[in-house]
């Protein structure tokens, strides 16, 4: 009888070939540089400390994240220089977001100078200053 591994991994599983994750890492890497541009790559598709890990030893900058869930987990794996990519506008979320910013460096997309005013208000109030 023939094993067929993908019968036996409980999804959602993170299933790579590691030969072609390097390679596509060092491709990217070198990409940009000879380009000198900064990579920050997005995590959406493996959502792995260990491979975000691998593209900052690589040469990128930084990563992004779409939630302030992501960057959670990520700043608790010690990454101090994250991107979310979509805007945080709900109350509870903000309060997050600064919190993490007291220890780690998260930057955020704005949409609207309503959204700067009540991340600045509620920074101000937590004594922390953005990096921009």
């Amino acid at each position: 009888m023939e094993f067929n591994w993908y019968e036996n991994v409980s999804t959602p599983a993170l299933v790579i070939d590691y030969n072609k994750l390097v390679k596509n890492i060092e491709t990217m890497a070198n990409f940009a540089k000879e380009n000198k541009v900064n990579l920050r790559p997005h995590i959406k598709t493996h959502k792995c400390p260990k491979i975000g890990q691998m593209q900052l030893e690589a040469g990128a900058i930084g990563i992004c994240v779409a939630t302030i869930g992501e960057a959670e987990v990520f700043t608790e794996k010690e990454f101090n220089d994250i991107l979310i990519a979509n805007e945080v506008v709900e109350i509870n979320k903000m309060k997050r977001l600064i919190e993490i910013n007291k220890k780690n460096l998260v930057r955020v997309c704005v949409d609207s100078k309503k959204n700067v005013n009540n991340l600045s208000k509620l920074a101000n109030k937590e004594n922390v200053k953005w990096k921009y």
